[in-house]
């Protein structure tokens, strides 16, 4: 690739952000997901941006995270636009900071036309490749993609050091790269690989020795050396902790190992050809090597390992590109079991450099087929239509919580998760469609306020079948067991049916025999003895919630009620009052809290 003019500079630069953009601007639209419940939407850690220690302690292994979260939620509060919108320029910056750092690199290890071709191509791979998705459109995985940026931020402010002579420049560039590597710290773990890979830069770009290497590594890197230590016996002191205080790790050290290596190629897999993209893959824990398939991944790994340390001379670019891309996931695919076996987020980074080897042959056979420059040029070209094309679709598909949902479930249709989840925002959405339905009957639309209320039935009817189907394959779990009971309490609301009103009671009456202590079921037990107007039991339920969970919200608020406006008790319900509004002031629910303030002072 040759770029002789201004206008192909500027198309060099501007066609993978361009194509970033266009395959990616359907995710501002996508709603939040899973995770995000959690990591955001009941996170009240991140309400007041002014407040950085509860941002900060929320995650001490991801204080900068959560403060990315913090600005959001000053920005737009619970609309998930201004997240999208983060999460998409993150990804802009990162597909720049890859063009512009492959072909440094690359410089030192070919001549300037092919270093050009490597970076261009490993840039439009990284801009449009499906198997971003998960990093860039859901939410909750900005960890993987902020870590990404400051990681690309090193690695670029380290080739600056290396390549400048200027000594004031030099203590400059070797900051940025320190701090760089310390707010991805501060992000997620995937940093740590960083020293790794910037050996691996010297040994590449600065033919240094065996001997050179450790003494810069000793001298020049001693700053990366003692974040990296107390980073791994940080980690390690949790990961014992873990076990010690009663955790159960999913699977052995050697299990993760064997499993991992099955990972690896399905990874490489779904970068060469990625179909069956999913949320949850539901993989198997392989617990003894005396299998065929395990062993050709081991053998498979350990000679791409092994070519690429062999070749590192003669094929320099596509060596490097495969160190990198084994080297960055061993934070997520080596001894340490996570929940999660197999996730595309954590593809997010790796791929650069599997995009780095694949371009280095690409660029061999650019050059070795001269003479066919443009059917392999319309060959590329159709590769990324093809890639942004799915990309678009997988955006498609992340943009509603029912379709998304649904397409998990045709994928992993025997994971209890996947039900759970599929009937939560069934669940979720009958809850829409009810308020959504009582608007439309107030503005005299009949036909429409009956459609939503009809979808509102079916919404529940199918939840509460995917909460069964989720306890099949995870018995006697309490949550899908208690939100069977709220479906059915929601239905009997509606349909004032006496087999719904007992269904739900009986789930509930199941919950508190499994789990005596478990608030939610003795609350939503209270709520329907209410609907039925059995008020004296439903004030003794509320009083057995509040004196295991003194500020449990919906028991305040409730009780409050029932003190106000049933029984008349002004006194009792002065006293539950004031406790709500400083529970509500310590959530930092100020709008309610105004609310119970005014009923207060009319109570005086």
């Amino acid at each position: 690739m040759v770029i002789s003019n201004k206008n192909q500079k500027i198309l060099f630069y501007a066609l993978p952000l361009l194509l970033s953009l266009i395959v990616y601007i359907n995710s501002l639209n996508a709603p939040f997901q899973y995770d995000d419940y959690d990591t955001i939407m009941q996170n009240r850690d991140i309400r007041v941006l002014s407040d950085i220690k509860s941002i900060t302690s929320h995650s001490i292994f991801r204080p900068i995270l959560f403060f990315t979260f913090a600005i959001n939620y000053k920005i737009s509060e619970l609309n998930p636009i201004s997240y999208h919108f983060i999460n998409l320029i993150l990804h802009l910056i990162n597909t720049l900071v890859v063009l512009i750092l492959v072909r440094r690199i690359s410089l030192y290890l070919t001549d300037e036309n092919r270093a050009d071709t490597i970076a261009f191509l490993s840039s439009i791979l990284f801009a449009v490749h499906p198997i971003g998705t998960e990093a860039i459109t859901y939410i909750s995985s900005r960890s993987s993609l902020l870590a990404t940026t400051f990681y690309l931020l090193s690695l670029l402010s380290y080739t600056q050091f290396i390549h400048t002579e200027n000594k004031n420049r030099k203590i400059l560039y070797y900051i940025l790269t320190v701090l760089s590597f310390l707010l991805g710290v501060g992000t997620k773990e995937i940093i740590l690989t960083l020293p790794i890979m910037i050996l691996v830069m010297d040994i590449f770009c600065l033919r240094l020795s065996f001997g050179g290497m450790l003494k810069r590594l000793f001298t020049t890197h001693i700053a990366f050396v003692l974040i990296i230590i107390i980073g791994v016996i940080t980690r390690i002191y949790f990961f014992l902790t873990y076990e010690k205080v009663g955790g159960v790790l999913p699977r052995s050290i050697y299990e993760n190992l064997l499993t991992q290596s099955e990972v690896i190629i399905k990874y490489i897999r779904l970068l060469l050809l990625p179909y069956g993209q999913n949320l949850i893959h539901n993989y198997p824990t392989i617990r003894t090597i005396l299998n065929i398939y395990t062993l050709l991944c081991i053998l498979t790994i350990i000679s791409l390992i092994w070519y690429a340390i062999k070749k590192r001379d003669k094929i320099p670019v596509i060596s490097f590109g495969i160190l990198w891309f084994f080297i960055t996931l061993l934070p997520s695919s080596s001894f340490i079991p996570f929940q999660e076996v197999i996730t595309e987020k954590h593809l997010y980074l790796p791929m650069i450099g599997f995009f780095i080897a694949m371009a280095g042959i690409s660029s061999l056979i650019y050059q070795k087929f001269q003479d066919n420059q443009k059917l392999l040029r319309k060959v590329f070209a159709i590769i990324v239509v093809i890639l942004s094309m799915l990309t678009i679709h997988r955006n498609y598909i992340w943009g509603d919580s029912i379709r998304f949902w649904e397409d998990i479930l045709k994928k992993t249709p025997d994971s209890w998760a996947t039900h759970y989840a599929y009937a939560d925002v069934l669940r979720k959405q009958a809850e829409i469609d009810l308020d959504m339905s009582y608007k439309n009957y107030k503005l005299g639309d009949e036909g429409r306020a009956q459609e939503l209320m009809n979808r509102y039935l079916q919404n529940l009817n199918k939840a509460i079948e995917h909460y069964i189907e989720s306890t099949l394959y995870r018995p006697a779990y309490i949550d899908a067991l208690l939100n069977t009971g709220i479906c059915y309490g929601m239905l009997y609301q509606i349909t004032k049916s006496d087999r719904e009103l007992l269904e739900s009671e009986r789930f509930f009456k199941i919950v508190t025999e499994l789990e005596p202590t478990n608030t939610k079921a003795l609350n939503n037990l209270a709520n329907l003895y209410i609907l039925q107007g059995k008020t004296n039991l439903a004030v003794d339920l509320y009083k057995e919630v509040l004196s295991k969970e003194p500020d449990n919200l919906n028991a305040l608020t409730n009780l409050s009620q029932i003190y106000l406006n049933v029984l008349k008790d002004y006194q009792s319900a002065r006293d539950i009052l004031t406790r709500l509004l400083e529970r509500l002031r310590y959530l930092r629910e100020f709008d309610r809290a105004n609310e119970i303030e005014n009923i207060l002072s009319n109570l005086k």
